[in-house]
């Protein structure tokens, strides 16, 4: 067979007929030369190695084409440790600065005079101030008139000796005194379509609002901004259904001025 024959009849082109002569050390060449059987042998015998090379490499990508790939499911990281003693030390700093603000805005409104006048703000007795302390916070009444007389102390707190149930009642306590302050402090935070205090009916704003952002306008800002805006069930929810452990990720201002 001619070498031009043998090139169209396998469909090789002339490269890769050089190529397999050379592997099959085959000496035909030239177009016109005659391939003898041992050498037409030779050359087939290579072009089928290659030919089954190329049909193993197909049929592996194949094969990781149509294999699912595992996942690596690598074992979760365990939980860090729960500082407590930070997160005390933190409700403790809250606890201090909410019980400081509604003591500053309410302990010289608690005791009248002999005059039968409220001594802060010569309002009748009882003033505004105790008329709706007495609604709302009639159970923290002794204790804001023990803290404003220069009193109080949190050993009954921080002797608790399992941390966790120690934060809870710090918790507890701040919340129970941060909800009497919200709800005394909430619409005296923004005023009427007049321009007025809706309690006090005097101009905006009024000595609550200016006393509190006096005392702490982290926390008054809270109140104008997020608590007036929520019903009572909502106050509820948020003072009464603390989860266990979110105080490290409480982001309240409570930076006193």
């Amino acid at each position: 067979m001619l070498v031009r024959n043998f090139q169209n009849h396998h469909g090789l082109s002339r490269p890769g007929f050089l190529e397999y002569r050379t592997k099959a050390n085959v000496k035909p060449k030239a177009y016109s030369s005659i391939l003898s059987v041992k050498d037409q042998k030779a050359l087939l015998h290579h072009m089928g190695v290659d030919r089954r090379k190329v049909e193993q490499q197909r049929e592996r990508a194949r094969q990781v084409a149509v294999t699912p790939v595992r996942p690596f499911n690598s074992a979760p990281p365990s939980p860090p440790p729960v500082d407590f003693q930070d997160q005390i030390d933190e409700a403790l700093s809250k606890l201090g600065k909410t019980r400081y603000a509604l003591v500053e805005l309410t302990k010289g409104h608690l005791d009248d005079s002999d005059s039968g006048r409220c001594r802060e703000c010569d309002q009748q007795a009882p003033c505004l101030t105790k008329r709706e302390m007495n609604r709302l916070g009639n159970d923290l009444l002794d204790e804001i008139a023990v803290w404003g007389s220069g009193g109080g102390s949190d050993n009954e707190l921080t002797s608790i000796p399992d941390p966790e149930r120690r934060l809870r009642r710090i918790y507890s306590t701040r919340d129970r005194w941060l909800e009497v302050l919200v709800m005394f402090t909430k619409d005296h935070m923004n005023e009427d379509h007049h321009k007025k205090c809706g309690v006090c009916k005097v101009d905006d704003p009024c000595g609550v609002k200016t006393a509190f952002l006096r005392v702490n306008r982290g926390i008054a800002w809270r109140v104008a901004n997020e608590f007036y805006v929520m019903d009572d069930e909502e106050l509820r929810s948020v003072f009464h259904c603390r989860p266990r452990y979110d105080y490290a990720h409480d982001d309240e201002e409570w930076n006193a001025q």
